[in-house]
C-alpha cells in the first residue's frame, strides 16, 4: 500500500489541475466572445486577474507531488475557486453572467476527489454564492439595458413584452440549486461505487493470491514428503542393520552397550519424522479442501490444544461460552488455525506464563481471542505479521502459520485481525462464520 501513495497523490493533484486549466480557457473564450459581441459586454480586468491568479497557483502547485494533506489542500483550492469566480461574476454583471456555470466544476471535483460532504458543502456555498449576486450593482446597470434593448443577460436581445426579467434570475438560481445538488449526489454516489468495487476487486485479488501461495505451500510439503521418505527408510533400515550386526558380534561388549541408545534414539526419530511425513502427504491437501460438519465449540478448542505438547497444554486457559450454538466448520482446518495461534502465543511468552483461548457466538459469526502476555509486536512488524514468510522468531518458525490462519479465516467468510502493544503482549482475533455451509 504505501508504495502505491505516491502515485495516487500524483493522480488526484492532476484531478484537481486539470479543470483550473480549463477554467483559465474558459474565461478567456468569455472575454473574446464578449469582445466579438457574442455575449454580454465584460470588462477585461476582472477576467484577466482570475485567469492570472489561477494560472499561477497551477504553476507553484505543479511540482507538489506529495502534500502532506491532500484532501485539506483540495478543500482550500476549491474553496478559493468559488470564492475568485464570485468576485469575476460580481463584477462582470451578477448572476446573469454565462460564467455562473463555472460553479459546477468544483463541486464535481470535490464529489471525486473528496468525502461526500464537501461535495455536498461546495454545493450550497456555491448556492448561497449565486444568491449573493442578485445584489451586485452591474446586475442594476443590465437590467436598465434590458430596458433600452442592448441585451445584456444571455443573448436575449430586446425584453419581450411583460417579461420579469428578475424572476428569469430566479428561476435560473432555482435551476441551478437543484443541478448543483443532483450533480453533487449523482457523482458521489458513483464515485463511492466505484470506490467500493475497487477495494472489492483488490480484495478478490488478495484472495487469490493467498489461496496460490497456500495451494503452492502444499504441493511443496506433499512433494518434500515424498521425497524425504526415501531416504528416511534407509536411515530406519540402515539403524536396524546396526542394532543387529552389534547384537551378533558383540552382545557383552561395552561399546556395544553404549551405542545401542544411539541407535534406538536414531530409529525412534526416523519413525517420528517418517509419521510426520504421512500426515503432510495425507492430510496437507485433505485439510485444505475440508467440508464443513457439525461441530461442537468446545470440540474444536479440544482439538486445537490437544495436538500441543504437554507443557503446552498446562500454559493454556480455555474458556468457551455456553451460548455457542452448533457450528457448521471444517474442524481439522479450524483446530490447525487455533493450534497455529496458541503456539505463536505460548513463544512469545515468557515461559511459566499463560495464554487464554476464549470462544463466543455475536452476530452470526465465531469470535475466538487468544491472548498472550509477551513481548508484543511493533508497528512494523504488525503491519508484516500476516505476509507469508515474515516472523520476528529467532532460530525457530518460518512465518507461514499466521498467512496460512489467515487465510483460513478469509475462506471461512472472516477475518484475522492482531492487536498488539509493545511489551504489553498480543490478542489475535480470529473470527469466521458459524455455518460455513453458506459459502459454499
Amino acid at each position: 500500500m504505501r508504495s502505491q501513495e505516491p502515485e495516487s497523490h500524483a493522480t488526484e493533484m492532476r484531478w484537481l489541475l486539470r479543470p483550473r486549466w480549463g477554467a483559465v480557457a474558459a474565461y478567456l473564450v468569455a472575454l473574446a466572445l464578449s469582445y466579438g459581441g457574442f455575449v454580454q459586454p465584460m470588462s477585461a480586468a476582472p477576467i484577466l486577474w482570475a485567469a492570472g491568479i489561477t494560472v499561477i497557483t497551477n504553476l507553484l502547485l505543479h511540482p507538489v507531488q506529495r502534500p502532506r494533506n491532500m484532501a485539506g489542500l483540495t478543500a482550500l483550492l476549491l474553496m478559493f475557486d468559488v470564492a475568485l469566480l464570485t468576485w469575476v461574476l460580481y463584477e462582470e454583471g451578477g448572476a446573469s453572467n454565462p460564467l455562473s456555470a463555472l460553479y459546477l466544476v468544483p463541486i464535481a471535483l470535490a464529489a471525486v476527489i473528496l468525502p461526500g460532504r464537501w461535495a455536498y458543502f461546495l454545493a450550497g456555498t456555491t448556492i448561497t454564492a449565486f444568491g449573493l449576486l442578485f445584489f451586485a450593482p452591474s446586475l442594476e446597470v443590465g437590467a436598465e439595458a434590458m430596458h433600452d434593448g442592448h441585451g445584456h443577460g444571455h443573448g436575449h436581445g430586446e425584453r419581450a413584452e411583460g417579461h420579469d426579467f428578475g424572476s428569469h434570475l430566479r428561476g435560473m438560481w432555482v435551476a441551478y440549486a437543484l443541478t448543483a445538488m443532483s450533480v453533487a449526489y449523482f457523482i458521489t454516489t458513483v464515485s463511492r461505487s466505484l470506490r467500493e468495487r475497487e477495494d472489492e476487486l483488490g480484495r478478490a485479488r488478495t484472495r487469490a493470491m493467498r489461496a496460490e501461495r497456500v495451494a503452492g505451500m502444499v504441493g511443496l510439503a506433499a512433494s518434500t514428503a515424498h521425497e524425504l521418505g526415501t531416504p528416511l527408510a534407509s536411515i530406519t533400515l540402515a539403524a536396524g542393520e546396526m542394532e543387529r550386526n552389534l547384537r551378533k558380534a558383540a552382545p557383552e561388549d561395552a561399546l556395544a552397550d553404549a551405542l545401542r541408545p544411539d541407535i534406538g534414539l536414531v530409529q525412534q526419530e526416523a519413525r517420528r519424522c517418517r509419521d510426520i511425513l504421512h500426515t503432510m502427504l495425507t492430510e496437507a491437501g485433505d485439510t485444505i479442501g475440508e467440508s464443513p460438519v457439525a461441530v461442537e465449540a468446545a470440540e474444536i478448542a479440544e482439538a486445537a490444544v490437544g495436538r500441543l505438547s504437554q507443557d503446552e497444554r498446562e500454559r493454556v486457559d480455555v474458556r468457551v461460552a455456553d451460548a455457542i450454538p452448533t457450528l457448521y466448520l471444517p474442524p481439522r482446518l479450524v483446530a490447525q488455525a487455533l493450534q497455529n495461534l496458541l503456539r505463536n502465543g505460548l513463544e512469545a511468552s515468557t515461559y511459566g506464563t499463560r495464554v487464554e483461548l476464549a470462544m463466543e457466538a455475536r452476530d452470526g459469526r465465531l469470535h475466538v481471542a487468544i491472548t498472550d502476555h509477551g513481548r508484543g509486536m511493533t508497528p512494523a512488524e504488525l503491519a508484516e505479521a500476516l505476509e507469508p514468510f515474515a516472523t520476528t522468531k529467532t532460530g525457530a518458525g518460518h512465518g507461514i502459520g499466521l498467512f496460512f490462519t489467515s487465510t483460513v479465516a478469509e475462506r471461512l467468510g472472516g477475518h484475522l485481525q492482531l492487536d498488539s502493544t509493545e511489551g504489553s503482549g498480543t490478542v489475535a482475533h480470529f473470527v469466521v462464520v458459524l455455518d460455513a455451509q453458506t459459502l459454499q
